[in-house]
């Protein structure tokens, strides 16, 4: 139910990325990748900045295996703002725990590069 319920939201405003974020979420939840990868790069085109899109973006790969895609989107969404205790809880996340660099991510202590 959701997931029409944001399609019919869509209906309203198709290019919403957050709308689009949302409902790829849902999809990818309920085993369809491909309607899910197309909705969240529809959702990344439109608002590449935007918190919520890339914190959505982190689950949809983190859901599909994609560890080191939905670390680096998890990396944006924290230099955005999103909080890091509901990253470090989210279930969605579990699969990314035993890497190192989400513990740097959750904690902060991840370096900056730089370059010279």
């Amino acid at each position: 139910q959701a997931v029409r319920l944001a399609d019919e939201d869509l209906k309203v405003n198709p290019r919403d990325p957050r709308l689009l974020a949302a409902s790829a979420v849902f999809l990818q939840k309920f085993g369809s990748a491909v309607p899910a990868r197309a909705r969240i790069t529809s959702a990344l085109d439109s608002a590449p900045d935007d918190v919520d899109v890339l914190y959505r973006a982190a689950i949809v790969e983190a859901l599909s295996g994609h560890a080191d895609a939905a670390l680096g989107y998890l990396r944006r969404a924290v230099e955005r703002g999103s909080n890091r205790d509901d990253i470090a809880e989210a279930d969605e996340f579990a699969t990314l725990r035993k890497h190192a660099s989400f513990e740097a991510v959750v904690r902060g202590t991840e370096k900056k590069e730089t370059k010279e």
